[in-house]
């Protein structure tokens, strides 16, 4: 594998992520940092692995499709284990199926020789004819940016509202290939939300996120609701175009063993 270290600006260059492509899957590797846990559950964000899932399967796509850009419709997340910081996490990712209308991926994360997460992603190409590019960072190079020395909500400069609502703003380092918040990042910002909403010892365990649209005019706004004792709904709104609903994400809560 190429470890050469890429000088990216791109927030999720700095999760430290490392991917190598083989012919049926893609291997990828992280380690949880501190920066990118939550300081209520003292584990990592469920929307890191998220995000890791949404860029290794997105890449891929990518690398198919272009100069088409595949968009992603949702992504479903099992967590089966508390991650700390320090846990060194292996990934693989594949693809099941690229299709005219749809691609779908599935990724595996493990941890000490045991499954620790899920998650499967549907894609679909985007229909707007602005939408169209190359990868810039080519598969297969280590996605290592410079580490922040703030925590994952300071740096994406999350403004909270009030309880249960939380702004972010668009930015060239936040954005996706079709111009919106890149949607690991909506997860993250919608899991914000709803962490805000959490009983002492509950914590968010699973995650099934649907992308209606894209967040391009800004700021998102994430509104998190409980709506079952285990079950909170965010919708993640567009409040530069009257509101419009982007995202619907439904977090469900437990407690780890």
């Amino acid at each position: 594998m190429n470890e050469e270290t890429i000088e990216q600006k791109h927030v999720v260059t700095e999760f430290d992520l490392s991917s190598t492509p083989y012919e049926d899957h893609t291997h990828g590797e992280t380690v949880i940092h501190e920066y990118l846990s939550s300081k209520q559950s003292g584990a990592s964000y469920v929307s890191l692995l998220l995000t890791h899932a949404d860029v290794l399967i997105g890449s891929y796509a990518f690398s198919k499709t272009q100069p088409k850009v595949p968009v992603t419709v949702d992504m479903t997340h099992r967590q089966l284990a508390k991650l700390v910081p320090g846990t060194h996490v292996s990934i693989v990712s594949r693809i099941l199926r690229i299709g005219n209308a749809a691609i779908v991926g599935e990724v595996i994360f493990s941890a000490n020789d045991n499954v620790v997460a899920t998650t499967h992603v549907t894609f679909s190409l985007s229909p707007r004819p602005q939408d169209s590019g190359s990868i810039d960072l080519p598969l297969g190079v280590t996605r290592h940016g410079k580490k922040p020395i703030m925590d994952l909500h300071e740096r994406l400069s999350l403004r909270v509202i009030e309880l249960g609502v939380v702004e972010v703003d668009l930015t060239a380092e936040t954005i996706n290939a079709s111009k919106g918040l890149q949607g690991g990042l909506t997860a993250f910002t919608a899991e914000y939300a709803a962490e805000s909403l959490l009983r002492t010892d509950e914590h968010l365990i699973d995650c099934d996120i649907r992308y209606l649209s894209g967040v391009r005019a800004g700021p998102g706004q994430a509104r998190a609701q409980r709506i079952a004792p285990n079950l909170i709904r965010v919708e993640v709104v567009d409040l530069g175009k009257d509101d419009r609903v982007c995202v619907i994400t439904t977090f469900r809560t437990g407690a780890w063993q």
